[in-house]
């Protein structure tokens, strides 16, 4: 097994573990293993910046004496309900707990990258997950690099309540030229209005998301 299939399935038994520490309200446990994860993700990010990396330089496009852009890390405000559990770790925590909720084709059968993974019926699903932090109705969220079908977001509030919108890929084949992009990432601003929820995208504007919220679009 390769570097990078060992450093993706020790995350996922990290986050397998993280959710049932967290199912039992063992925070003590959750911090322990999300100082795991943190170091875990810090190896996955540079891994896959070192391949981008070699990638640019052998196509070329890297000048003499140029160097590519670091990487981008996800936008997830640090703040959270429990202070004992922000950030990484909160995000890993969420993340494991929508998995385990799955409709079952959509469950995992494989793990690809940190945070994207093969459902059993052959999707590559993108995860990302972003708290409400100081500035109310507003997430900043980031996906990755190197492909995906569809995409999970994970827009908790600051009083705790997750809302999941599920965009599939058309979604992306629609708006692909109009999403800003960031060394290889996704970046996405979800707004919520009026109890609605908007994605904004430059030069298209407020783009209703309600179609995909809470409702397991495309994954069942």
């Amino acid at each position: 097994m390769d570097t990078h299939k060992r450093l993706v399935k020790r995350r996922s038994v990290l986050l397998r573990r993280i959710a049932a520490a967290a199912r039992k309200k063992d925070l003590a446990g959750v911090r322990s293993l999300g100082k795991q994860m943190e170091f875990l993700d810090g190896l996955i990010d540079r891994y896959e910046e070192l391949n981008r990396a070699v990638r640019t330089l052998e196509s070329g496009r890297v000048s003499p004496g140029g160097t590519t852009s670091a990487p981008t890390e996800e936008l997830t405000p640090e703040t959270g309900l429990d202070p004992r559990v922000a950030g990484r770790v909160r995000g890993a925590w969420r993340k494991a707990e929508f998995v385990r909720r799955l409709p079952p084709k959509a469950r995992p059968a494989q793990p690809i990258t940190g945070n994207t993974f093969r459902a059993r019926a052959g999707l590559r699903i993108a995860l990302a997950y972003a708290h409400e932090g100081r500035r109310r109705d507003q997430w900043l969220l980031g996906l990755p690099p190197g492909g995906f079908d569809h995409a999970i977001l994970l827009c908790e509030s600051q009083e705790g309540k997750v809302t999941h919108l599920s965009l599939p890929q058309k979604f992306f084949t629609r708006y692909r030229g109009a999403l800003t992009r960031n060394s290889g990432r996704v970046k996405l601003n979800v707004r919520r209005r009026a109890g609605r929820f908007f994605l904004l995208l430059p030069h298209v504007g407020p783009l209703s998301l309600e179609e995909y919220r809470d409702n397991y679009y495309g994954l069942r």
